[in-house]
């Protein structure tokens, strides 16, 4: 699923006006009808409802809701800011004809108090905002955040841009209601407390747009994974499917090193050699039998072994952050060798920055929230992963709800599994091991990305079903595996 910036979704409105013969108004009418539909089975448990309005064709959508709410017989208030207001506004406020339902806001002493059991609608500003918003929106915004009542967002939370970072205070929406496709707003950790709960509405914007416009982020779909999955020859041998091998673990840390190494195995290399200290070899032996062990180092990884059979090197899990792992790493970096950096890796060269230097193009880096900014500074992070994976030609694979695969060609993938039960140690672990495995097989860094981090939330998703997302553990998505690897198989034809 494609998800285009706000001036993007502005030309496929347009787009859709003048080659579907819709009018502004019945686009309008549309969305409002679609709102209405998912919103029916709540409105009966408040008193009543207070929709809130801004100028342009968010706070269209907010007075056709109010007009269907009122035939339909609801205790409805409505309050508009006052301005210049589009078209679609200006008609859907004259069929406002009951009185004293329709109330202008000019300054603060025109905000209601808002009793208890009240809903509000927030059709306030929409996707277009750029910036903070004016002063009176703002204090109307914290003026509705402090009622404590529930907030239904309509498209947007108002005070979000779509496709930047907020600077100010925006709505706290229970629920928003966005329309033919998410927004980038709608992906980041740091709005979530505004999203509330996201549903998606359909309201027939032009297909045509959407197949022949390219966008920059997209939201991978079930399909684009199938379409990434080398089937495997009823001939084949355990030669055909590479191997892997895991540089991981240190003293006190060989969980680590154990949980990559079942994520590995669980999608399917031919072959995967642990590399671990001496400390570990026994507790890998007895632990992953499937697996080989090599030794390097006695409590903490030290030289580097011959990786000249290797077709993907993992490392980072476990491994700390001494000299000996920095000056391992630059020499893993050096053989050129499909890899992927995780963990103490990632902090290793949050220290070195001239490893960036050494890294093989396509290696995948797999930071989490915290790594990416020691590596990569603060900011929006969407953004500057894309930046850093086309200068350093990489792929990026951050880490969080809606992991997000930034590529070498400026592109983003979101993946849409995972949940929060799996925000608990080890997780990363796993999918460094998933990835490391499918990069040995001889998928490509992008179908590696990709297909690993579905597979690893779908895996997530299916524990949490089975266990509870309270309980269940990373070893417990390496138990999962085989049931995510039979969801996305492709039917027999």
């Amino acid at each position: 699923m494609k998800l285009f910036s706000s001036k993007q979704i502005k030309e496929w409105d347009n787009f859709t006006i003048e080659t579907l013969g819709v009018s502004e108004v019945e686009l309008v009418d549309k969305a409002a009808t679609a709102s209405l539909v998912w919103l029916q089975p709540i409105l009966s448990k408040f008193d009543a409802i207070y929709i809130f309005c801004g100028k342009g064709n968010n706070g269209a959508d907010g007075l056709a809701i109010a007009n269907m709410l009122l035939r339909l017989g609801f205790n409805v208030s409505v309050y508009r800011l006052n301005g210049n207001f589009s078209e679609a506004n200006k008609y859907y406020a004259d069929a406002i004809t009951n009185p004293g339902i329709l109330h202008t806001i000019e300054n603060q002493a025109d905000f209601p108090i808002i009793p208890d059991n009240t809903l509000l609608i927030d059709a306030i500003l929409g996707m277009g905002l750029t910036g903070a918003p004016a002063p009176l929106v703002q204090d109307l915004i914290t003026h509705l955040n402090n009622s404590k009542q529930q907030i239904i967002a309509i498209d947007i939370a108002s005070g979000l841009p779509a496709d930047t970072l907020a600077e100010t205070e925006a709505i706290t929406a229970t629920h928003t209601l966005t329309f033919e496709q998410y927004k980038l707003a709608h992906l980041r950790a740091s709005n979530s407390i505004n999203n509330g709960q996201v549903h998606l509405l359909k309201i027939g914007l032009s297909e045509t747009f959407s197949k022949n416009n390219e966008s920059t982020f997209q939201l991978v779909t079930t399909a684009q994974v199938q379409e990434r999955l080398i089937p495997r020859n009823n001939f084949a041998h355990k030669g055909n499917f590479g191997h892997a091998a895991l540089l991981a673990g240190s003293y006190g840390m060989m969980g680590a090193a154990i949980l990559a190494a079942g994520g590995c195995l669980s999608v399917g290399p031919g072959k995967l050699t642990n590399v671990v200290p001496k400390i570990g070899y026994e507790i890998m032996q007895i632990s992953v039998p499937e697996a080989m062990c090599v030794i390097s180092g006695n409590e903490h990884l030290q030289q580097c072994p011959d990786l000249s059979n290797y077709t993907a090197i993992g490392i980072g899990p476990g491994i700390g952050t001494s000299q000996h792992c920095a000056n391992l790493l630059q020499e893993v970096f050096l053989k050129k060798l499909p890899t992927i950096v995780d963990a103490d890796a990632l902090n290793i060269m949050a220290g070195y920055l001239s490893l960036f230097q050494m890294l093989p193009e396509d290696s995948i880096l797999t930071p989490h929230p915290g790594e990416f900014t020691r590596l990569f500074g603060e900011g929006d992070l969407f953004s500057i992963a894309i930046d850093k994976a086309v200068q350093h030609r990489i792929y990026i694979v951050l880490k969080g709800k809606f992991t997000l695969i930034a590529t070498p060609e400026g592109k983003g993938h979101f993946i849409p599994t995972g949940n929060a039960g799996m925000a608990k140690g080890g997780m990363g672990d796993v999918l460094t091991g998933i990835i490391t495995g499918l990069r040995a097989q001889g998928y490509s860094s992008d179908a590696s990305c990709i297909l690993g981090a579905y597979l690893h939330g779908l895996s997530g998703d299916l524990a949490a079903l089975g266990l509870s997302s309270s309980s269940m553990q990373a070893r417990d998505v390496v138990k999962y595996m085989s049931e995510a690897w039979q969801l996305i198989q492709k039917p027999i034809s």
